[in-house]
């Protein structure tokens, strides 16, 4: 909603480090203790670690399970985005999400399957019966990553 209002100098989030760790001044006087650092940060942006740093617990929206940026995904990539197709590359970029965010010392994992940009996870041709074992397959698969 505040986006543009304060935007990094670098180019590498919606606001600057200084806005954020305003942001964060204010929540924590607020009594909040969960963040979510903007609406599709990437693992390892520093404004997560800040929040970290400062004491908040880290979550992400329901699209962005792991902590992973599903709205940048490479565009000659989105046909591997299908855990029926391509479980290996899904696991990789989840699992290399987990290892940019395990440092931080407090984190609400979300865990489930939707497709990119928040669009139903894709499933061409599958039953709902299909659908939902390969999104139970997916959670637990996650839920395991997340406790190794």
């Amino acid at each position: 909603l505040l986006g543009g209002f304060t935007p990094d100098p670098l180019g590498e989030s919606v606001f600057s480090l200084t806005t954020f760790n305003w942001l964060y001044e204010t929540a924590l006087r607020l009594k909040v203790n969960t963040f979510q650092p903007g609406t599709v940060p990437y693992p390892d942006e520093k404004s997560v670690k800040l929040a970290s740093r400062r004491g908040l617990i880290v979550t992400d929206s329901h699209f962005n399970t792991l902590g992973l940026n599903t709205f940048r995904w490479p565009s000659e990539l989105h046909s591997e985005w299908s855990w029926r197709d391509n479980p290996s590359t899904m696991a990789y970029a989840w699992k290399a999400s987990i290892s940019a965010m395990k440092p931080l010392d407090d984190v609400i994992w979300s865990v489930g399957y939707r497709g990119l940009s928040d669009y139903p996870a894709p499933c061409e041709g599958c039953s709902g019966v299909d659908k939902a074992r390969f999104i139970g397959e997916v959670i637990g698969n996650q839920t395991q990553w997340v406790r190794n």
